[in-house]
């Protein structure tokens, strides 16, 4: 991770139903993958991991489906393990650099 750098990016959570309870969700990372489901369906993106306050009670939350993310990728440029720091008001859009009209 520090030899080469973070890799940030921003993404929209697609799905958030972790089949181990961890709090993960895969996030469609604009820039990184495709836009195109049939290409990259939801069930193949790799599940990113919220990042909690160590004092957190409870187990780190997923945000809900179509919320931006911003993320960056705890292995480099392996890319397979998104670490969620924050999120951003937003929602799925076929292009998210588009203008809103």
């Amino acid at each position: 991770m520090g030899k080469n750098g973070f890799f940030w990016f921003f993404g929209v959570v697609e799905n958030r139903q972790d089949p181990v309870g961890l709090g993960r969700c895969q996030v469609r990372i604009f820039g990184y993958h495709t836009e195109d489901i049939e290409m990259l369906p939801t069930q193949d993106l790799p599940w990113a991991i919220p990042l909690a306050p160590l004092h957190n009670p409870e187990s780190p939350k997923s945000p809900p489906e179509g919320t931006w993310v911003f993320v960056f990728f705890a292995d480099g440029l392996i890319a397979q393990q998104p670490i969620i720091i924050a999120s951003v008001p937003g929602y799925r859009r076929k292009n998210p650099f588009m203008q809103v009209e």
